[in-house]
């Protein structure tokens, strides 16, 4: 009965001083609609029909293509170093990982195939002041792959506008991975362990 008491007691104190952030979420319009529009409609139901051919299931879990966004989606504005460089992410609560695609890949995962109505952003860590590079090594296992590379921390920022004085700023540390999708190796950037500036 007591500990019932005190989270009756507890939560709304505890709501109350929690740090609230807004991130203005952006629309990426229909996709669907600009294929439409563009009389490649066929084709896209084309792409989804091979995309559900060679999706592979294992007992647990499915793979889906990174390219199936089926219609709309709504991305956060992100800000990654020193200047700054902005990504459109989309806000996954599901998961505290974030990706972004290191500046040094080629490949058409990391360029945006031209047929995808959707450009892809790149971080070049190089070009970040504050970016710095440790000698930590990583690696993870997927179900579907592996991802390994070297650590380094830079600084992020979202949930601000540009009227307002503060801004929230958030370091994380960056692994730059190399990843195992469509048997190719790619450069990525994992952004993990975030921790608030004192």
């Amino acid at each position: 009965m007591w500990i019932i008491l005190a989270l009756v007691y507890v939560l709304p104190l505890s709501a109350a001083h929690a740090l609230n952030m807004t991130v203005k979420l952006h629309g990426t319009g229909s996709l669907i609609a600009k294929f439409i529009e563009e009389n490649r409609y066929d084709d896209y139901l084309r792409l989804l029909e091979e995309q559900e051919r060679n999706r592979t299931k294992g007992r647990y879990w499915t793979w889906q293509a990174l390219s199936s966004w089926y219609d709309e989606f709504y991305l956060g504005e992100v800000k990654v170093g020193t200047p700054a460089q902005t990504f459109w992410l989309s806000m996954d609560t599901g998961s505290s990982a974030m990706w972004l695609i290191d500046g040094a890949c080629n490949h058409p995962i990391c360029n945006g195939y031209p047929n995808s109505g959707r450009k892809k952003n790149k971080f070049y860590y190089g070009k970040s002041s504050t970016f710095k590079r440790t000698s930590d090594k990583f690696s993870l296992n997927y179900g579907t792959g592996w991802a390994a590379g070297f650590t380094g921390a830079d600084n992020i920022r979202y949930g601000c506008m540009l009227q307002l004085v503060r801004c929230l700023l958030m370091s994380l540390s960056c692994y730059l991975a190399e990843s195992r999708l469509s048997r190719s190796r790619l450069p990525l950037i994992l952004m993990l362990e975030a921790y608030w500036h004192q």
